[in-house]
């Protein structure tokens, strides 16, 4: 029996012993776990003050159960006071019913970013970026709402909306003044062309007339005057066609042409033209062209004619005594092509070298000497240095008052195998045809216009049929063996360009028969529709004689 009970004794003592060690790991563990708790409770606490984020803690009802203090110094008030609110008194009134939907969504689980502003404590609105999270804590869910100032974001997207802004109503400007400028570029052109048609059209009766005239052996009082009416219109017609050079180059109308020529040929052609200027002055006139230079280049032969005119012309309006010189010749030759230089000197009254750099202005008078001679106007340099500019050269000038001028000028240009297919027989009398006889029809319907292309034609020794349209030229080249077309442009029932297709729409020989356009306008466009109708050539109004020949020789002889 004492053994009995000595035994569950020592059972007792030892469930006693065991449940006393159990206590005390149980109570171990709640320690260590309480422990953790209160550092997990810690942590999340810091996380939830030091958040750089305004934090707010809302239930469905949307009342506030908790804020960090950066809640607090967003909306600049106490926190007690902030747990009193409702989350909709945050926001402004015209936005408590865009947060009311918000709440619902959030609540669902559709946690989307919502941008909106807030009142502060002192009714300022403070623009922010709400970022709900859903929480479950003991079965019940509130939101975790980080409230984000997005102010200094705000302004930056501003600022950049503003500089977009502005850079699209400056590309909007740009475009208003591109458009403006095309619409008064293309107003331009066409007050030209108007201008050019207007004018050029009595100029050429003038000049045709006062050729005519002078072919009459009139008395001497009456050759006087015609050759005053003469050298005016050629003035006239120098300044008309200088303006419109300028015009030209301004609006980028003025191009280079790339072809081969004979540079000694353009040499002896700009003597044989001013020869009777240096014999009406007494003027010494030299045009040389150096052995060196190569016999055919390539480049635009009627710029660096037009230059070199304006050169010489420039020479002999401001040299009363002494030599006008042109000289042409070879610097060097290599791969890229022939350097060939160009010079134009006078013993002319000279530029003082103050006045030298303003001589390629637009309207200002080069040298002394235009003092005395106001008629001169002052664009032929400023045209001549821009056109060499467009060749690829620069325009320079030595001079000194007193000693004469020497202008000059460099240009790089290929060497060519053959110059053009048609050259004139001979440069000595530019007046001549060489083929007597040409059968020409001409397309005229303003009366003295063809009254006076007529008497040119049939005074250079030519047989010549008169019709006032295009049609009617298109008609008329299947009734006679025709050497050439000289076409106007503009004409009434049928113009010059419809009448030209219609000729090249026609069967061999007469679709190649050669077509000389006769234009009163000069601007780029109206050649390109000359070209693009077919037109061999074209002749610019007021046409003078030695020109009409020219092209007739060249291009009656090629076909």
């Amino acid at each position: 029996m004492i053994i009995v009970v000595s035994i569950a004794l020592i059972f007792a003592l030892a469930f006693l012993s065991a449940s006393l060690y159990a206590n005390i790991q149980y109570r171990k563990t709640a320690a260590t776990a309480t422990v953790r708790y209160e550092k997990s409770r810690n942590r999340v606490l810091q996380l939830f003050e030091n958040s750089p984020d305004a934090i707010l803690i809302v239930e469905k009802d949307g009342r506030i159960t908790a804020a960090n203090l950066n809640a607090g110094e967003l909306l600049n008030t106490d926190l007690d006071l902030l747990l009193k609110k409702h989350i909709s008194d945050l926001v402004p009134d015209d936005r408590r019913e865009a947060l009311r939907k918000k709440m619902g969504e959030w609540f669902l689980g559709r946690q989307a970013r919502w941008e909106t502003a807030v009142q502060s404590n002192e009714q300022h609105l403070i623009d922010v970026e709400f970022m709900p999270c859903l929480q479950q804590v003991d079965e019940k869910y509130h939101l975790e709402i980080h409230v984000r100032d997005i102010r200094v974001r705000k302004d930056a997207e501003n600022k950049i909306h503003a500089a977009r802004q502005m850079a699209e109503d400056a590309l909007d400007m740009a475009n208003r003044a591109r458009q403006d400028a095309e619409i008064s570029s293309r107003e331009k052109s066409e007050f030209l062309a108007a201008m050019s048609r207007d004018l050029r059209i009595p100029l050429h009766n003038i000049v045709g007339a006062g050729q005519l005239l002078n072919d009459g052996q009139p008395i001497a009082d009456q050759r006087e005057y015609l050759q005053i009416i003469q050298g005016s219109s050629q003035h006239l017609l120098k300044v008309f066609n200088h303006v419109l050079d300028i015009a030209k180059i301004e609006s980028g109308q003025m191009e280079t042409l790339s072809e081969n020529f004979n540079v000694r040929e353009l040499c002896f052609l700009l003597e044989d033209r001013f020869r009777p200027d240096a014999a009406h002055k007494g003027l010494y006139l030299e045009c040389t062209c150096k052995d060196n230079v190569p016999k055919y280049l390539t480049g635009d032969p009627v710029m660096i004619e037009h230059v070199l005119e304006n050169l010489l012309g420039n020479a002999f309006s401001f040299t009363e005594s002494g030599s006008v010189r042109l000289t042409v010749e070879c610097r060097s030759i290599g791969r890229a092509g022939a350097s060939i230089y160009f010079e134009v000197a006078d013993t002319g009254v000279g530029i003082s070298a103050d006045k030298q750099q303003r001589i390629f202005e637009k309207f200002i008078y080069s040298g002394e000497f235009a003092k005395s001679q106001p008629d001169e106007a002052g664009l032929g340099l400023a045209i001549s240095k821009r056109q060499v500019e467009l060749m690829g050269g620069i325009l320079g000038v030595n001079s000194q008052s007193g000693q004469g001028s020497t202008f000059y000028f460099n240009l790089l240009m290929p060497v060519a195998e053959q110059g053009r297919k048609a050259e004139p027989h001979e440069i000595a009398d530019p007046f001549r045809l060489y083929r007597k006889g040409l059968r020409i029809l001409l397309a005229e319907d303003n009366r003295l216009n063809r009254k006076v292309a007529e008497d040119l034609l049939t005074k250079a020794g030519c047989r010549v049929d008169t019709v006032e349209n295009g049609r009617d030229a298109a008609l008329q080249v299947r009734k006679a063996d025709y050497d050439a077309v000289l076409m106007d442009c503009e004409m009434p029932v049928m113009d010059g360009f419809e009448g030209t297709l219609k000729i090249r729409k026609m069967p061999a020989p007469y679709c190649d028969l050669p077509v000389i356009a006769l234009t009163a306008n000069a601007m780029k466009d109206d050649i390109e529709k000359c070209t693009a109708a077919g037109m061999t050539a074209y002749l610019s109004k007021p046409i003078s004689r030695r020109r009409l020949i020219e092209v007739l020789n060249l291009h009656v002889l090629q076909a």
